[in-house]
């Protein structure tokens, strides 16, 4: 099972969505995920050419007017069973969410959680106290569904902290880690590699950073004990670099 997440980069900055969807898409068609969390899709990502052709494989799990962190799962390998969407406490934007859903793999019977997120993003000591408590309400969800559906979990998304912080340790005191923890196999460089620039030409380029993986803000976490995490990479080809400042980040995940 392969597992992706996508912070999209909104469309707030004079970044319009239609000079960078084809990268997504071509980025999504050639990964081919079976469960995708993205980030930062905006309203206007919801009437794109990117959404109605993602809706030809994907079910969306997310509601135009209010989830920018929505849930796209393939119709062929799985089903919905139960879904919702949190608002984090204590912050002032709708981007910062939970959207959640249980699944039924098609197959197996097996379930599978998922949880996109946005974790809170300034800077500073009360800022990171902010994020420990998103984590805090983000893991409550994560046990929810574990405990309550007999599923395997994962939480995806722009955590907007790297592991060291304290949201990410208070989650590996309770058992979850991020995928790179959890295998060799894993991207030796950051996730985000920011701004794409605008050309004269009217199309966005990016460049790939430097950055070690430590530096990571996205991320894939998961109870420790309940997969094997095969391989963690992220995508820095030429067209995603220049359709959103966040790599895409991807797990091949095996469940016992």
């Amino acid at each position: 099972m392969r597992v992706m997440t996508i912070n999209v980069w909104s469309d707030y900055a004079d970044n319009p969505v239609a000079p960078r969807e084809t990268g997504i898409l071509n980025t999504i068609k050639a990964y081919s995920p079976d469960i995708i969390g993205m980030q930062e899709f905006s309203k206007n990502f919801y009437t794109s050419r990117l959404f109605e052709e993602l809706k030809q494989e994907y079910v969306c799990v997310g509601i135009r007017e209010k989830t920018s962190t929505p849930v796209f799962f393939k119709k062929s390998v799985f089903t919905l069973r139960e879904c919702g969407w949190v608002w984090y406490d204590g912050t002032m934007f709708d981007d910062k969410s939970i959207t959640w859903a249980v699944l039924d793999d098609n197959v197996s019977g097996r379930r599978i959680g998922i949880c996109s997120t946005h974790l809170w993003y300034k800077i500073g000591e009360e800022h990171d106290k902010i994020r420990e408590n998103n984590a805090k309400q983000l893991l409550d969800k994560m046990t929810y569904i574990k405990n309550n559906y007999d599923a395997v979990v994962f939480a995806v998304g722009d955590f907007n902290c790297t592991t060291d912080s304290m949201a990410m340790k208070y989650l590996e005191e309770n058992g979850v880690y991020t995928s790179y923890k959890l295998t060799d196999n894993h991207s030796k460089f950051c996730t985000y590699h920011g701004y794409p620039v605008k050309g004269e030409d009217g199309k966005f380029y990016g460049k790939p950073t430097n950055e070690g993986y430590e530096t990571s803000i996205d991320h894939i976490v998961t109870f420790k004990n309940d997969v094997i995490v095969k391989r963690q990479d992220i995508v820095v080809n030429e067209e995603i670099l220049g359709s959103t400042d966040h790599s895409p980040l991807y797990a091949d995940i095996e469940i016992p």
